[in-house]
């Protein structure tokens, strides 16, 4: 049976990896003005195998809170990890790691630049998290400070559901 092309799988799928390299101007003062895009979703669903953090540049100063939101295309933000203890001190090479629950907390890892299995969560145990199109946010959380020195990069690893879905970094 041959099926119709709209119902068709395609091969397609490997997981790729978006990177957003971002800068301490991004981190105002807690609250909705500490809001910026991170990554838009189009094309269709996709798969989020994995989101995690480096600290580059400089050692954090200013105690940031990162809290990760999702939008869907015409819809309200969800948050999609709850808020992050603050990034102040974090040393360059550093990471946050999510462990892909909804509302979890993207956290610091043990070791810098190191994440370890114990920490991977959903990916260690083969979950994913599905987003349709739409746009992640960072925001600084209610209780978070400007950051005025350091940056952080988001990297997602994902897989899209069909041709031509994509994640593009803003």
């Amino acid at each position: 049976m041959v099926l119709p092309v709209n119902e068709q799988t395609h091969t397609s799928f490997a997981v790729q990896c978006t990177r957003r390299v971002g800068a301490e101007a991004d981190w105002t003062a807690g609250g909705s003005d500490g809001v910026f895009d991170i990554f838009a979703i189009t094309g269709g669903p996709i798969i989020v195998d994995y989101l995690f953090v480096t600290v580059t540049i400089d050692t954090i100063v200013g105690a940031a809170t990162p809290l990760i939101n999702f939008t869907p295309t015409g819809g309200a933000p969800v948050a999609i990890c709850a808020e992050a203890a603050s990034v102040a001190g974090d040393l360059v090479n550093g990471m946050l790691v999510w462990d892909g629950q909804l509302l979890g907390q993207l956290a610091p890892t043990a070791g810098d630049g190191i994440i370890d299995v114990t920490e991977m969560g959903w990916t260690n145990v083969g979950g994913a998290m599905v987003l349709v199109p739409g746009m992640i946010h960072s925001t600084n959380g209610a209780g978070g400070a400007a950051m005025t020195a350091g940056a952080l990069v988001y990297y997602m690893l994902w897989r899209p559901t069909r041709q031509p879905c994509e994640v593009i970094a803003q």
